[in-house]
């Protein structure tokens, strides 16, 4: 039974499957030299099948700050910065380390 007929089904029960919601987390960014960056709210992130993150907020970091962080040597990286992806669905729940590519 395919999951249009399942979903006929329950209606004649007032039963409705709900969809998943927004996945949320953090994307983090590597370089070979530390810089400053400023990464704008809705700039979009993406995994290699093509599911799409967008930034939450506005993130800035200094030369300095990032010239502290190497999370994976000898890369300089920023923070955490917090996305949510940019449709609803179970489909988007991927490992951080899915999100490989700047879209925008």
């Amino acid at each position: 039974m395919d999951e249009d007929t399942l979903d006929l089904i329950a209606e004649n029960f007032l039963v409705s499957r709900q969809l998943g919601g927004y996945a949320t987390g953090g994307v983090t960014l590597y370089f070979t030299t530390a810089q400053s960056i400023t990464v704008p709210a809705g700039s979009i992130f993406a995994t290699a099948e093509g599911l799409e993150y967008s930034t939450i907020s506005n993130y800035t970091t200094s030369s300095q700050s990032m010239a502290l962080n190497r999370d994976k040597y000898p890369l300089f990286n920023t923070e955490e910065i917090p996305v949510r992806s940019r449709a609803a669905g179970d489909i988007y729940n991927v490992s951080s380390d899915k999100i490989v590519q700047n879209v925008t």
